[in-house]
């Protein structure tokens, strides 16, 4: 399959690239150029539960561990 760039240098390809989809592009050292479409892991949502003293209370114990990690791969990301 061939694409080719518009002015702006925008490829758009129904088949390939699904709207508002991100990818990550980098330019080999033989002159190709590798598109990567990135995944995303789930994240579960926690709803926190109201004490009857007014507090906000999670239904579970999270490990610092996992926060951690999760932050540090999110800002390694960018």
């Amino acid at each position: 399959m061939t694409l080719k760039a518009d002015e702006q240098g925008r490829l758009t390809c129904p088949e390939l690239f699904t709207p508002n989809t991100e990818f990550e592009a980098e330019r080999q050292s033989d002159g190709a150029i590798r598109v990567i479409e990135k995944g995303f892991d789930d994240v579960p949502i926690v709803q926190p539960i109201r004490t009857p003293e007014g507090f906000l209370m999670l239904p579970v114990k999270l490990d610092r561990e996992k926060i951690r990690a999760a932050i540090r791969a999110d800002r390694d990301a960018q």
